[in-house]
């Protein structure tokens, strides 16, 4: 528990330091007395992902004062994105910032050029056209997930030093979202945390193709489990996935923070599989 806060207030740091880098950089004020920023969030602050965006809205709001005005949606999926999206523009937002991974936003972007489109991340940019108003932000999770491996390859090493394994049973589990580089990036760092004390682990990939959903998460780690494998981490938000995975195998799981919707839940598991 203690390290799941320690993970949010970090990450809630890294967000309210991109924020107020976007303003020094963007100098929206221009002189004025006051600024007018908007906020779309995917979920709700029930889910710690947003919940994280809730508490950087709030320490702009303790920081700026009466200096600046602020609306927020939430619950906006990706595909709904642009009648919220106006509805802020018509507002006079400044700057709206989005958590979401939806193509709308660069794609309405250039309607309003005098208005700073700020995302934390995009799926896919290559060879595309940028619009000069819009930015995306993202903080270097990939440490988070280095200090995890870490952690899940102590785990390894017990186990292998207790002779419950032997080292070429060092096979661990990821269950992941999408293959973007965000992701990629993450596990990566994460087998180098666990390869830093146990050389010989090899990691299985297993891509559940939503950002959150309990079923498809349980049931890609219950595959790696049958498999023989420990899925020390998963990428998502259901917390219940955790307790499953560790009641299972009295074991260490990570998890990480990432925002969750039941609505996915019902939804067929396309797996996707990498081997480390």
């Amino acid at each position: 528990m203690k390290r799941i806060y320690i993970t949010t207030l970090l990450t809630c740091i890294v967000v309210l330091a991109g924020f107020l880098m976007c303003f020094r950089i963007l100098d929206l004020n221009r002189g004025r007395d006051r600024l007018t920023v908007g906020f779309i969030y995917d979920n709700d602050e029930s889910t710690p992902y947003t919940y994280n965006f809730s508490l950087a809205k709030d320490a702009l709001e303790k920081k700026y004062g009466e200096q600046i005005e602020i609306y927020t949606c939430s619950n906006v999926l990706d595909d709904e994105m642009e009648e919220p999206l106006r509805e802020l523009a018509k507002k006079g937002c400044d700057i709206i910032f989005f958590n979401g991974y939806s193509e709308m936003v660069m794609q309405l972007a250039p309607e309003y050029p005098d208005i700073q489109f700020c995302q934390t991340s995009y799926m896919d940019m290559t060879d595309m056209a940028v619009p000069s108003n819009y930015h995306t932000f993202k903080g270097e999770a990939y440490q988070g997930r280095y200090v995890s491996g870490i952690a899940a390859g102590m785990k390894i090493k017990q186990m292998i030093d207790e002779g419950t394994i032997t080292e070429d049973q060092a096979l661990v589990g990821f269950v992941a979202a999408f293959p973007t580089s965000e992701v990629i990036s993450g596990y990566t760092a994460f087998i180098l945390g666990v390869h830093s004390v146990a050389p010989s682990a090899h990691m299985r990939v297993i891509y559940t193709e939503t950002w959150s959903s309990y079923a498809l998460e349980k049931s890609a780690a219950q595959q790696l489990i049958d498999e023989g494998l420990q899925p020390e981490y998963v990428r998502g938000c259901s917390r219940s996935i955790t307790c499953h995975i560790e009641n299972m195998l009295g074991a260490l799981c990570s998890r990480s923070c990432i925002s969750s919707d039941v609505r996915t839940a019902d939804r067929e598991c396309r797996y996707r599989q990498d081997t480390w």
